[in-house]
């Protein structure tokens, strides 16, 4: 069964304690630049819309690893990083229709074969 975290943009008003909780569930500490979630702020319009990595099908991201670091998980069929593999060259990010990972990339953005469950809207 394939897992993803479930956004409900409708939700969201912008107080970015998501990208808090998660950076905490996954590292122990309160860092948004490591978090799975990202919200973006849409100024003009007074919106805001959390996101994440999508699992697309193309994986631009996974064809631009040089090292081939991210893989598809047989079990699950996400897109994995594979921390010892990687070289931090963020090629990956360049070529992803995410576009932001901030740097935690390797270490947090795709791994979703153990997602977080985060109530906290």
């Amino acid at each position: 069964m394939l897992r993803s975290l479930q956004i409900e943009p409708e939700k969201c008003t912008g107080c970015l304690q998501c990208e808090m909780a998660c950076s905490y569930q996954a590292t122990g500490l309160f860092n948004p630049s490591v978090s799975r979630i990202k919200i973006f702020t849409f100024h003009e319009e007074g919106r805001f819309v959390p996101y994440t990595c999508t699992q697309c099908a193309e994986a631009w991201c996974m064809h631009a690893c040089p090292v081939e670091a991210i893989v598809i998980n047989e079990a699950t069929g996400a897109k994995e990083v594979i921390d010892d593999v990687c070289v931090g060259c963020k090629g990956c990010i360049r070529f992803s229709r995410w576009n932001d990972f901030r740097g935690a990339y390797h270490s947090l953005a795709m791994n979703l074969a153990q997602p977080l469950r985060l109530e906290i809207c």
